[in-house]
């Protein structure tokens, strides 16, 4: 099975005040069944409130997405700089 991989998926914006906001979820897919020690529902909890996700889903194989934001392994270091995801997303 391929690595598992890291998605930010949109949502409809939002008004706040006299601006918008694009509220997001974090998608990781791909884990399989061997779900990583780092997956716990507290480090999942970290992970959305750190980054301001509205909610992070966690699936063991690939799921489809439309217009979803696959991150890099930079990008997933940057956005989750105190996890060990380096290891765990796509390249």
């Amino acid at each position: 099975m391929a690595e598992p991989r890291l998605r930010v998926l949109a949502l409809p914006p939002e008004t706040v005040g006299d601006g918008t906001v694009t509220p997001f979820i974090l998608v990781f897919d791909r884990i399989g069944q061997q779900v990583p020690d780092w997956f716990t529902e507290e480090q999942l909890a970290v992970m959305r409130v750190s980054t301001g996700a509205r909610t992070v889903f966690v699936f063991a194989d690939p799921i489809e997405m439309l217009d979803s934001v696959e991150l890099t392994r930079q990008e997933a270091e940057q956005l989750l700089p105190a996890l060990r995801v380096s290891a765990n997303v796509a390249t």
